[in-house]
């Protein structure tokens, strides 16, 4: 009764305030778009999308480089290294313009390997501070304030329920919620991470801490069965103990107050309308949302258009049908030859455009993510 009390409270508190302040405005009529919105850069448009930065948020920032000529990416099949073009000063975005100072404050190359994590933590942390100046609180609102409140309701209604047990039952149940609340949080996160490759593989489109490779499906899911097995244990061991309703009340606290977290985000007027034209300009890269004479009327896809909107297409998701496109138009005009002069070693011929799309975003944002971690530490393993 004391866990189902607790509960209750938590779920009235958070739909009250979803209810005042989560909801989030109508969209309005989405239009085809050829251009992004102006002043939007590509990793602006995809924090814009997730409401909060991510590492395909810094992989389309350097792509965005590499397209106008700033930098060169190198891969050698083992690693991306990121060459500055001298004498290049390319029209940059301001999240641009502090990922490019923070790369090359000191050195006019840099690899992406753990060896140089401190730079490029320190380029991902200032990238992100850009972003979300630029955006939080303009376009959208994260509401973290109404969560603290809901954590300590969690925290008091969990301990009545410790403290309703029996003297030797509350000490080691106490132990063990306050464990499984912090291994959860980590069982989330790999669960989610699981779910985006597996569903990553089955439609092609990639999506935060996904891949498209089935070995990448299969390792996230390897490496996070421990994990899932040991939620199961805890689980089990605090239900032995005698603290049925005790475990479930604290996975339903958890998942409560990580479901709100997500669902508190909130567009303003603003972001929603900067949203409708950027699903109007998502609706120009796919195909079959296209009516046929529109197709018909659009422009040729020359090379220089196809980098330039390359950026914006991993940001959303369909740099496969982006380049799917570009593909036919090169077929179409007899030009096989192109490649593109800002990536190294990247074997466009071997790849082809939507193959070679696809890995160099999922290569960067794995680059990314590695060479952001100490060398040794488990993420970056």
């Amino acid at each position: 009764l004391v866990a189902l009390a607790g509960l209750l409270v938590l779920l009235a508190y958070y739909l009250l305030v979803w209810s005042a302040v989560g909801r989030d405005p109508a969209p309005g009529p989405i239009v085809v778009r050829y251009d992004p919105p102006p002043g939007l850069s590509p990793a602006g448009m995809r924090y814009l999308l997730r409401m909060g930065f991510d590492q395909t948020a810094f992989a389309v920032a350097m792509l965005s480089l590499a397209v106008k000529r700033y930098l060169t990416i190198k891969h050698d099949g083992a690693g991306y290294t990121l060459v500055r073009n001298p004498g290049n000063n390319a029209d940059l975005a301001p999240d641009e313009q502090v990922l490019a100072g923070h790369l090359f404050e000191s050195e006019q190359q840099i690899d992406l390997s753990p060896a140089n994590y401190q730079v490029v933590q320190a380029a991902i942390k200032a990238t992100k501070e850009s972003l979300r100046a630029a955006a939080e609180n303009i376009y959208f609102v994260t509401n973290r304030k109404y969560v603290a409140p809901g954590l300590v309701l969690s925290t008091l209604a969990l301990l009545e329920a410790i403290l309703s047990l029996p003297a030797q039952q509350s000490e080691v149940s106490a132990f063990m919620s306050v464990w499984l609340a912090g291994w959860s949080v980590g069982v989330f996160i790999l669960s989610r991470m699981a779910v985006a490759a597996w569903h990553s593989l089955k439609h092609g489109v990639k999506s935060d801490y996904s891949t498209t490779s089935i070995l990448g499906a299969i390792l996230i899911t390897l490496f996070g069965l421990p994990f899932w097995a040991g939620e199961v244990v805890g689980l089990g061991l605090l239900v032995r103990n005698g603290s049925a309703w005790l475990a479930l009340l604290l996975a339903f606290l958890v998942g409560t107050n990580v479901l709100f977290h997500y669902l508190l985000k909130v567009r303003t007027l603003a972001g929603r309308a900067l949203l409708d034209q950027v699903e109007g300009f998502r609706k120009y890269f796919l195909e079959d949302e296209r009516a046929p004479m529109q197709r018909l009327s659009e422009p040729a896809i020359p090379p220089e258009l196809f980098e330039e909107h390359l950026p914006y297409a991993v940001a959303l998701g369909v740099e496969s049908a982006w380049s799917a496109r570009f593909a036919a138009a090169l077929a179409e005009a007899g030009k096989p030859d192109y490649g593109p002069d800002w990536s190294v070693g990247s074997d466009w011929g071997s790849l082809g455009p939507a193959r070679f799309a696809t890995t160099v975003g999922s290569g960067l944002t794995s680059a990314g993510a590695s060479a952001s971690s100490a060398p040794g530490s488990s993420y970056g393993g």
